[in-house]
């Protein structure tokens, strides 16, 4: 049965089940700081979607413009994010002695999912949950075939099991709709977006596009430093387990055919094609937006 939202409303099958039925039951926002969990955020104070409470996990991986950007949201809009620590990116990776790639992101589930179900739950124990997540079908094909509603379970020890709601009310929205919603409201988006940063989240996600990371490592050589750092630490593991494809940041498949694989350093040697890296202007202290944020 298609099920997607109209105001206030969940509209099922032709029929209408008001949210108001539900009265002491919460709607939890998740929120990453990025642009459409803001456009999402904002979404449900333009509803008046009842009964709200926002969530952000924080991956201890994010650009310090991250957390900046949270606190300017509740100024902005009155709301209040609670903060849930997960164990964090690196501490993750070492006690996985590897680094998540394009075809194992568990640093999602890690990072993300199970911290905030375990929110959840201390919040309102033994309830299904319901959680709206900004995600859009735009961004991806995976994120086309989902569906606007739909039932998830989380698992973690000690063998706790919660069922959550999903919702995915901007589904359907695209990055104009966006950005609309920010301007409408008054909100500025995040400024990383208008330095070249395609996402915003995990600084850098594994999932990054080449040319985003060019412009990052570029604007914030201190990335490549610390991704150093955590490769040499996260190594040591990975090493011992007979894997030197595991300790590399990056994936061996994400270098070119033919090609030495490693670490950073190798990485961003084949992004270098030089002193400066290409398809970047010598000064990189400009409006860079790929959204055409710049005027």
């Amino acid at each position: 049965m298609q099920v997607y939202m109209k105001g206030n409303e969940k509209v099922a099958g032709g029929n209408h089940v008001s949210m108001e039925e539900n009265v002491g039951r919460i709607n939890w926002i998740s929120v990453s700081g990025g642009k459409d969990s803001t456009a999402l955020l904002l979404w449900s104070i333009e509803e008046e979607l009842p009964n709200c409470r926002y969530v952000y996990a924080d991956t201890q991986h994010e650009h310090p413009s991250v957390y900046e950007y949270l606190t300017y949201l509740e100024d902005e809009t009155g709301v209040h994010i609670e903060r849930v620590q997960s164990e964090g990116f690196l501490e993750m990776c070492k006690r996985k002695g590897r680094f998540p790639s394009t075809k194992a992101r568990f640093c999602t589930e890690s990072l993300k999912i199970i911290p905030i179900a375990k929110h959840i739950e201390s919040a309102s124990p033994g309830e299904t949950h319901r959680i709206f997540v900004g995600v859009r079908a735009e961004e991806s094909p995976a994120r086309a075939d989902l569906p606007p509603s739909m039932m998830r379970e989380v698992k973690f020890p000690p063998r706790q099991c919660v069922k959550q709601e999903m919702w995915h009310p901007l589904l359907r929205w695209d990055w104009k709709e966006v950005f609309a919603i920010h301007k409408r409201s008054g909100i500025k988006p995040n400024p990383l977006y208008k330095m070249g940063m395609n996402r915003v989240g995990c600084f850098p996600c594994v999932m990054a596009r080449r040319q985003e990371l060019k412009t990052m490592f570029k604007k914030f050589p201190e990335v490549v430093d610390k991704i150093r750092q955590w490769e040499e630490e996260v190594g040591e593991d990975a090493k011992a387990r007979g894997n030197g494809e595991e300790h590399s940041f990056f994936p061996w498949a994400m270098f070119p055919v033919g090609a030495e694989p490693g670490g950073i350093d190798a990485f961003v040697a084949l992004l270098d094609d030089g002193p400066e890296l290409p398809g970047l202007e010598q000064d990189l202290g400009g409006c860079m937006s790929i959204y055409g944020l710049c005027e």
